[in-house]
């Protein structure tokens, strides 16, 4: 199992990047004369979506740490089945007394 640092990072880092485009061009954009009558003005609706987004850019890194974490735990898991494999292919051949090729 290979895991992609480098994959993993621009998915990511692209969510995050397009996360702090939409903060932006919210602040934009609710500054521009209302279409429909809204209750508040852009000072009340900004940290409303301003929030939200960072939620989710926060939802975004949880899940790609808590991923990392869970298939580097994966593969150590893998790691030490092949050692207890491998001490009793060694102990097995002590035993049969067969040497091995160098």
């Amino acid at each position: 199992m290979k895991i992609d640092i480098s994959r993993n990072f621009w998915i990511y880092s692209t969510c995050i990047v397009v996360c702090v485009a939409l903060m932006f061009s919210s602040n934009w954009v609710l500054r521009l004369p209302a279409v429909i009558a809204v209750i508040g003005d852009n000072n009340t609706w900004l940290p409303i979506a301003t929030d939200s987004i960072l939620a989710a850019m926060t939802f975004i890194a949880g899940n790609w740490v808590s991923n990392a974490d869970r298939l580097r735990s994966k593969l150590n898991d893998k790691k030490a089945d092949f050692e207890i494999i491998r001490g009793s292919v060694e102990r097995l051949c002590n035993a049969l007394n067969i040497k091995r090729r160098q």
